[in-house]
């Protein structure tokens, strides 16, 4: 089978479905003969950290992946929803006759519960946010807020 390539859509053509491209309209004006080792090579899987694109005459060609560079209003935002997200997971905890395992929280557990809430409510104000390690979270509290829904994040990203 022979191809076409367009530039424009950075897509392939199989010229057998001119037809039927030509009826629905969606032919490109900018279509070039292409190999069929081209097609194979630039329909397959790409190499890694790689896209398709066109070259500067217009065939396809692997280009570096772009990278989507964040923001800081962009990093503030995953921040903060990092933080309500971590809050949300444990509010439930908070209610007097809350059980893991069918055992009430302790005061201790209670008081920890508190402490570090308290931490990850006032983490935005904390010196170098958001670009600061999250506050520790005890591991009986992070198993819970797993099962109440909480992601643990990969931070700072």
């Amino acid at each position: 089978m022979s191809y076409w390539f367009s530039p424009k859509t950075n897509a392939f053509y199989p010229k057998v479905l001119k037809e039927a491209y030509q009826t629905a309209g969606t032919l490109p004006e900018d279509l070039k003969d292409i190999s069929n080792d081209t097609f194979m090579e630039f329909t397959g899987i790409p190499p890694v950290g790689k896209v398709r694109s066109i070259d500067n005459e217009g065939y396809p060609c692997w280009a570096d992946m772009p990278v989507h560079e964040v923001t800081e209003d962009e990093l503030k935002a995953q921040a903060r929803t990092l933080r309500d997200d971590f809050i949300l997971s444990t509010d439930r905890m908070l209610i007097e006759d809350y059980t893991i395992n069918g055992t009430l929280l302790s005061g201790e557990q209670r008081e920890e519960l508190l402490n570090v809430r308290s931490s990850f409510k006032v983490w935005p104000n904390t010196e170098g946010w958001p670009l600061i390690k999250l506050p520790d979270i005890p591991q009986w509290i992070l198993i819970e807020a797993v099962n109440n829904g909480y992601t643990v994040p990969a931070w700072p990203n």
